[in-house]
């Protein structure tokens, strides 16, 4: 969670807005990862072990840096 939410400010009311917000970066990042793990792996040949780094790749980069 940010800073902000775990810092006992009585905030408990930004979680509830901040996880549909949080649910559609995870939608977002899914189905941004999974297209692009199977274009890059179909020339590799194994576009399903690219998920993973792709997914990981995604989620860092728009979970981690634009939500936190």
């Amino acid at each position: 969670m940010p800073p902000v939410v775990d810092a006992n400010l009585n905030l408990h009311l930004l979680k509830m807005f901040y996880y549909p917000i949080f649910l559609m970066a995870m939608f977002i990042v899914r189905n941004i990862s999974f297209w692009s793990a199977l274009l890059k792996g179909i020339s590799a040949g194994d576009w399903i072990t690219k998920y993973g780094t792709e997914t990981t790749t995604w989620k860092t980069t728009i979970i981690t840096n634009l939500l936190y």
